[in-house]
């Protein structure tokens, strides 16, 4: 009778976590292939975060402190693309025009 009750009440916890929690967060985007790099002040590249049609990840140099981002973006079946500048505005990044390369 006691293994049957600890059963029962593992189970109810289980139900709980997995209702709580909700779906799983997935790292890659369905479907798609980003490309982010960031900029210092003087628009000179210091670093970039990639994301493959495959989900392999990588990062090269520095993703913090950037005042510039630009985002570029592939659907894998070749669908379509966008291509998106940020700037830091002091607390987020917001949507800017092109801000050109510096001479770095």
């Amino acid at each position: 009778m006691r293994n049957a009750v600890r059963i029962l009440l593992a189970a109810v916890v289980f139900s709980a976590v997995v209702t709580i929690s909700g779906p799983a967060v997935r790292a890659c985007p369905d479907g798609t292939e980003i490309d982010i790099n960031y900029y210092d002040a003087n628009k000179c590249w210091q670093g970039e975060h990639y994301v493959s049609c495959w989900c392999d990840v990588s990062n090269f140099g520095t993703l913090t402190g950037a005042t510039y981002k630009h985002m570029q973006s592939w659907s894998c079946d070749g669908s379509g693309s966008s291509d998106i500048w940020y700037v830091w505005n002091g607390s987020m990044f917001v949507v800017t025009s092109d801000p050109g390369v510096g001479d770095c």
